[in-house]
């Protein structure tokens, strides 16, 4: 919850986000103009039928990282910023290495996300 003239005065959703991360970069936006972000764990939030995403879709997989990669250009150090994309590099290298008895689908989703992360900001 964010009151309705905070989250004009910081601009809202910044649409580069398709659906992961958005709520970080909104957090931290909100500290960036003195508030505290509160967490209320008795709160909760059910979501019916899980309809935005369907298990194993590689467009959301792509997205998340792409999602979270510019969260982190966006207000993380170039120190940290290059530990997630080394890190992501590998990740989807040593995937795509182990990937022989997947469909070819798959590795072209690993070689897509060692792009993703080895692309220049």
């Amino acid at each position: 919850m964010i009151p309705k003239n905070l989250f004009r005065r910081i601009g809202g959703f910044d649409e580069q986000f398709f659906m992961y991360f958005e709520d970080v970069d909104l957090c931290r936006r909100v500290a960036a103009e003195g508030y505290q972000i509160r967490f209320v764990p008795e709160t909760k939030l059910v979501h019916f039928g899980g309809m935005s995403v369907s298990k194993g879709d590689e467009k959301i997989a792509f997205e998340y990282r792409r999602s979270q990669i510019y969260c982190y250009t966006k207000h993380t150090s170039l120190l940290e910023q290059v530990a997630l994309r080394s890190y992501l590099a590998v990740k989807f290298l040593s995937q795509l290495l182990f990937a022989f008895f997947r469909p070819a689908q798959s590795r072209d989703l690993y070689r897509r996300l060692i792009k993703l992360a080895l692309a220049p900001r």
